[in-house]
């Protein structure tokens, strides 16, 4: 190609550029730009002027709304750009956190915000056809991780979305049932839709990547513009520990074909140390803590080697404060798998991952409880600043500001509610 183009033997090269040109301006339609995340809208402008597109275009003016609606003004005079916004992801996992609080009978919580959120989540579903469709025939279903982004439904946020809308519809009273039954009838209809969608999107090794099925070719990684080292999306271990989460959410458990091979993929892509990688968070605290709590919603039992192993794990790199802290140089260096500065966020993803492997009265989650407790602020919060989200390993990482909220609060209503539990069994 290049001596070709030496000699100015370029044949198809302009409609190569139509082609490329068509295929963004569609991908614009309904979407929060390409992709909705910042990198390629970037270069969606710098492609549109390369092609001599005019700068006061209709269609570069858009990709600069979207780029600037990125950027944030801070209170110090201090400018940043977000990479892109999560309110679907934010959301799901908010109202989880909130219906679970308000099943474990602590406080009365506003359940027509609940509602309005069930709503929402169902409001954002995505019923279009998307680049996925290339690979897996199933009925459009799906969230993205942003507001908009049609042609790219995500399985992480999809899932998220089922565990939030079934924890919703486990939780709502009979009385509520009969006033709300158009908002559950929808719920029961868009939950089913996405577990068949999750379905169609399994892998061929029992796993699930994020946005397409068996896109595995690590040949891709080796061209010279292969981007961020992710020009690939295979199977990871925290997003088959979600799905398996989800699965069980709705009733799916062991002995389901989709189910069992997700739990070989899990069993073959566990660390000899017992802990899994985490593909979307920092690192193995993340990845350990969503394969155990995806195993223990299909029914794998405490005492399976699977899940033993990896609780043994959580325990051992508990810091002596109580907390859990992992950097994001575990990427990079495996011999730092699990340690870091302890972070509110880490060390409620290692209490929710004990208890979920039946090891809620240990006295690592006594510690790692009294942790978070000691050290919420007086607003509820919890201060963290380090990034525990992850965007591309050894690239780039996210700053998930509701982290440090919502999944504490998960963890503590889940350690109150199993040890409560445990209470009245001896009672009984």
């Amino acid at each position: 190609m290049k001596a070709c183009e030496a000699v100015g033997f370029m044949p198809l090269r302009a409609r190569a550029i139509q082609a490329c040109r068509r295929w963004m301006l569609e991908r614009f339609d309904g979407s929060d730009g390409l992709g909705a995340i910042f990198p390629p809208i970037v270069w969606s402008i710098v492609a549109l002027r390369a092609m001599g597109c005019a700068e006061d275009a209709p269609e570069l003016k858009e990709c600069w709304r979207q780029l600037d609606a990125l950027v944030e003004f801070e209170a110090d005079g201090t400018t940043r750009l977000e990479p892109c916004r999560s309110p679907v992801w934010d959301t799901a996992i908010t109202l989880i956190g909130l219906v679970e609080a308000g099943a474990a009978g602590d406080r009365t919580v506003d359940a027509d915000a609940l509602a309005r959120a069930v709503d929402w989540l169902l409001d954002n579903e995505i019923r279009a056809t998307g680049d996925w469709a290339r690979r897996t025939r199933a009925e459009p279903s799906g969230w993205c991780f942003e507001y908009a982004n049609r042609f790219y439904p995500d399985v992480d946020d999809t899932a998220m979305v089922v565990i939030a809308l079934a924890t919703w519809r486990a939780a709502v009273r009979p009385a509520q049932a009969r006033a709300a039954a158009a908002r559950t009838a929808r719920v029961d209809a868009a939950i089913g839709r996405a577990v068949a969608w999750l379905e169609a999107m399994q892998n061929t090794d029992g796993g699930w990547g994020a946005f397409d099925r068996d896109n595995d070719c690590e040949l891709l990684c080796k061209v010279p513009f292969a981007d961020h080292n992710a020009m690939i999306d295979p199977s990871s271990p925290d997003l088959a520990g979600r799905v398996l989460e989800a699965f069980g959410k709705t009733g799916m458990r062991r002995g389901h074909p989709a189910v069992e091979r997700a739990i070989v993929y899990l069993e073959k892509t566990q660390e000899a140390d017992g802990s899994w990688y985490g593909r979307w968070g920092v690192n193995y605290i993340y990845g350990t803590w969503q394969a155990l709590q995806g195993l223990q919603a299909v029914g794998m039992a405490p005492a399976e080697p699977l899940v033993a192993r990896a609780a043994d794990w959580l325990e051992a790199h508990q810091q002596p404060d109580g907390g859990w802290g992992e950097s994001p140089d575990s990427y990079a260096d495996r011999a730092l798998a699990g340690v870091g500065p302890v972070t509110a966020s880490q060390t409620a993803w290692a209490v929710a991952g004990l208890v979920a492997a039946g090891r809620g009265e240990s006295p690592a989650v006594h510690a790692g409880v009294r942790w978070l407790v000691q050290r919420q602020d007086a607003d509820g919060t919890w201060e963290q600043e380090e990034f525990t989200g992850t965007g591309f390993p050894q690239v780039f990482y996210l700053k998930y500001h509701w982290y440090p909220i919502y999944f504490p609060l998960i963890a503590l209503v889940r350690a109150a509610r199993q040890a409560a539990g445990r209470r009245m069994e001896r009672v009984a």
